[in-house]
């Protein structure tokens, strides 16, 4: 029996809310829902929980309530929002994805696709245990500062038991660069995973039986653009809780290389990860694109102290903006360096290997031992940020 859940029916539409009402009749689930006209008055009785379920009609003007949306969203990252309406067009879709919504739902399909939406929701709320896994996310401050090197050498480097492997997931999705640094090539990837229609949550099964072999201990699930770059599948975004939540229970190791995606999505991966790592190089705009990264996930509800600043390809001596000035900048939090050694990561990005392969004694690899070592022994509190470096 799933737990206590309280749902919220936004809509100035009495008959859109009664079809809701339907559905929600179907599950026992109307004595603990409740219909609003306004997005206010369920904000005021929103404890923030992800136990609690919000429904938003965005008809008739759905980008303006889109927006609406998004503060509430920003302001209840664990509280659950579905939006519907009349359109299902892709621009729509997106954009509430990109805010935080975790499902998109046509008015036409409510009595088909919503029972099956309510209860992986519920599922994944009353669960939060099951994963065994970590997640660590790494997130660019700024172009070529070599996020996806990061990426693979920090998974190649982190602790495992004998017949573990560490998942690198590449949501690159403009180049899926980790693809291209490894040398794997498939037909399948991170969009199979998350486009799976079971009614329950997505199989860890899936994800190993997917994820693509660098070697015994490194294994990635490759991007849609690394499997056909003309016409990638699209990544089902509503999925992501659940998929990256299968990650972790077929994986003790979780490693996922997000470079370019929106704010909103990087604090949904924030939220379900150990540390998340912002990594820059010591210039004063990747300084200031790392503040202004961090201060953004904060707002979206991360823990501050999950948070975590790598200054990649240091240098000690020629660099225009001091590390005293970047502390400064940057807060208080701890802040880990990552020596400059091009030669060494661009003789691995040609060769297809990590630098535990072609270069295990440079600095760049001991630097990034001391992290995985570093990120391994902490006590993470489940939310952290993210890493620049040079891919």
């Amino acid at each position: 029996m799933l737990g206590q859940t309280d749902i919220w029916i936004v809509s100035e539409d009495a008959a859109s809310t009664a079809s809701v009402k339907e559905v929600l009749d179907m599950f026992g689930l109307t004595p603990q829902s409740r219909a609003c006209k306004g997005l206010g008055q369920a904000v005021a009785d929103l404890r923030g929980d992800d136990g609690e379920i919000v429904i938003m009609d965005i008809d008739p003007a759905p980008m303006k309530a889109l927006k609406e949306l998004e503060q509430t969203v920003i302001r209840f990252p664990k509280t659950r929002f579905i939006v519907m309406s009349e359109q299902m067009q892709s621009g729509l879709v997106m954009e509430a994805m990109n805010i935080g919504a975790r499902q998109y739902v046509a008015k036409s399909m409510i009595g088909q696709e919503l029972p099956r939406i309510i209860k992986r929701l519920r599922t994944t709320a009353t669960n939060p245990e099951s994963s065994r896994g970590s997640v660590i996310t790494v997130l660019s401050a700024g172009g070529g500062c070599g996020a996806t090197t990061l990426a693979v050498n920090l998974a190649a480097e982190l602790p495992r038991g004998e017949d573990d492997a560490a998942l690198l997931v590449d949501m690159d999705n403009a180049y899926g660069t980790i693809a291209a640094y490894l040398g794997l090539s498939g037909s399948y990837g991170l969009a199979e995973v998350m486009s799976y229609d079971g009614d329950e949550q997505i199989d860890p099964q899936l994800v190993t039986t997917t994820a693509l072999k660098f070697n015994d201990r490194l294994h990635a699930l490759i991007n849609p653009v690394s499997v056909d770059f003309n016409e990638p599948a699209e990544l089902r975004y509503d999925r992501l809780e659940p998929a990256i939540q299968a990650c972790q229970q077929a994986y003790p190791w979780v490693v996922i290389d997000a470079p370019r995606v929106p704010m909103a999505m990087a604090a949904r991966l924030a939220h379900m990860s150990r540390f998340t790592l912002i990594v820059g190089q010591l210039t004063v705009k990747d300084v200031r694109a790392s503040r202004a990264m961090q201060g953004a996930l904060i707002h979206h509800g991360v823990m501050p102290g999950s948070i975590r600043h790598v200054i990649n390809r240091y240098r000690s001596r020629h660099s225009l903006l001091s590390l005293e000035e970047a502390r400064r900048a940057l807060g208080e939090g701890e802040l880990q360096l990552v020596k400059n050694d091009f030669s060494s990561a661009n003789e691995s990005i040609n060769m297809g290997q990590t630098l535990a392969q072609c270069a295990p004694r440079c600095g760049a690899r001991r630097d990034i031992q001391s992290l995985a070592a570093d990120v391994s022994s902490a006590q993470g509190n489940g939310r952290m940020s993210v890493l620049h470096m040079q891919n």
